[in-house]
């Protein structure tokens, strides 16, 4: 018997690999989502307390796909970190081109900046992400669906940083000076 080595590879957003087919062998849309207000505000990660989620179209029409009801606590990660979302609530929208995410949140709401500092969102009631390609919706395509957020990456501390507290690069102190 033969021994067939396998090499693991990781799967690269928006790659062509088998992993990005479902059972049906229909292609699983991989969405990439961003925000220019995102962007400004430097986010890494958004926590928000969601109480409905609407697509818009092209047209300007607005479609909600989730409706939800009490808390609801989704915490939008980005590109870098490797996590996703997954859902399978897009595809009963009509045939057609969409434009935008919007997301509907409650009082409870945050993100965490590039530097890790948590800042509240206040007075914006609804947060808008743009598709990266627009998503057309053809009727042939997988229900299930993997949107990702392109939010700015955490700011790593230089190595200098981390020798800074050891107290083997820190000065002794003289004990008895006059």
């Amino acid at each position: 018997m033969e021994k067939i080595p396998f090499h693991f590879s990781p799967t690269v957003p928006g790659s062509v690999d088998l992993y990005r087919w479902d059972w049906h062998g229909r292609i699983i849309k991989d969405l990439t989502l961003s925000s220019a207000e995102a962007d400004r505000l430097r986010v890494a990660q958004m926590t928000l307390n969601v109480s409905k989620v609407a697509i818009i179209a092209e047209d300007g029409g607005e479609h909600f796909i989730l409706n939800f009801q009490g808390n609801n606590k989704v915490t939008l990660n980005g590109i870098g970190s490797g996590k996703s979302m997954r859902t399978k609530r897009i595809s009963h929208l009509p045939l057609g081109h969409y434009t935008k995410m919007r997301f509907y949140i409650k009082e409870e709401a945050s993100y965490l900046s590039d530097i890790r500092e948590e800042r509240r969102i206040n007075g914006l009631t609804p947060v808008e992400f743009e598709f990266d390609n627009a998503l057309e919706i053809s009727g042939g395509e997988s229900p299930e669906f993997v949107l990702r957020f392109n939010f700015v990456p955490f700011k790593s501390k230089s190595i200098a940083d981390y020798f800074k507290n050891w107290r083997f690069f820190q000065r002794p102190k003289a004990k008895w000076t006059f």
